[in-house]
């Protein structure tokens, strides 16, 4: 899912949180959108450059088709690390819920276009297996 969805989706949740948790939101909102940054670490490790709108650019026209993409935010080993933390610390509760929120609406998109399942990579154990085993 590109980031405007994301943003407009996550901006929604958080009016929806805001008489619960306050001025919270805002860690909600950030976590839901700024997990993405993966991407761009990706991009730049994998075409060596820096350079931001070319990441955009490609990705947006999806040629950036590789069959194993490691993006380190999107992995659910995180996910429950962070979830985890979260029973000490309320603000790893509140990224919990922002990166649980875009987990969701990336798995959404995913339903959405089966295409793109193929390229994303969930654990860091379906990422060695995968790697391993081609």
């Amino acid at each position: 899912m590109f980031p405007l969805p994301h943003v407009i989706f996550s901006t929604i949740l958080s009016i929806i949180l805001y008489p619960f948790i306050g001025s919270n939101v805002i860690i909600v909102w950030s976590a839901s959108i700024f997990i993405d940054i993966d991407h761009y670490f990706w991009y730049i490790i994998n075409n060596k450059s820096w350079n931001f709108y070319q990441a955009y650019t490609k990705h947006k026209n999806q040629e950036l088709r590789k069959p194993y993409k490691f993006h380190i935010f999107h992995l659910v080993e995180l996910l429950i690390l962070i979830g985890l933390l979260g029973f000490y610390n309320k603000i790893f509760f509140y990224i919990f819920i922002g990166m649980l929120f875009h987990y969701i609406l990336d798995w959404i998109d995913m339903y959405r276009h089966p295409d793109m399942i193929k390229g994303r990579t969930w654990s860091l154990i379906m990422y060695f297996k995968r790697k391993w085993s081609t």
